[in-house]
């Protein structure tokens, strides 16, 4: 089960990282802007330097898409285009980390996910 599991989230990431990409696009932001901070979701790793539980809490807000989408609606509701883009970054990053099997970290061991053991 697990494994059927773990192929519908991996083709959801899918979804989001083309759907994000599409709506960057249809934005008009900077490519530049883009890849700058495609992966700067992934510095919350640092927290882990305190301790699991820490790392976790803050790798799994910085990879929620309830945060990254309140921040790209603010953007777009209040014409902030940077926001908005930063937004449609972290979904997108959000997509690519559920593509490839990374997902919401467990407190009790960084390499546990939602998805699978990494």
């Amino acid at each position: 089960m697990l494994m059927k599991t773990s192929f519908f989230i991996r083709l959801n990431g899918i979804g989001l990282l083309i759907g994000s990409l599409f709506l960057y696009y249809l934005l008009g932001a900077s490519w530049w802007f883009f890849f700058l901070l495609l992966l700067t979701p992934d510095l919350a790793f640092l927290a882990y330097l305190k301790d699991p539980k820490t790392g976790a809490l803050t790798y799994n807000i910085t990879h929620s898409l309830l945060l990254a989408s309140i921040v790209g609606i603010s953007g777009f509701v209040l014409q902030i285009e940077w926001l908005t883009a930063l937004g449609i970054v972290f979904v997108a990053h959000i997509g690519m980390d559920y593509m490839v099997g990374y997902g919401i970290k467990y407190p009790d061991n960084p390499k546990k996910t939602h998805i699978q053991r990494v």
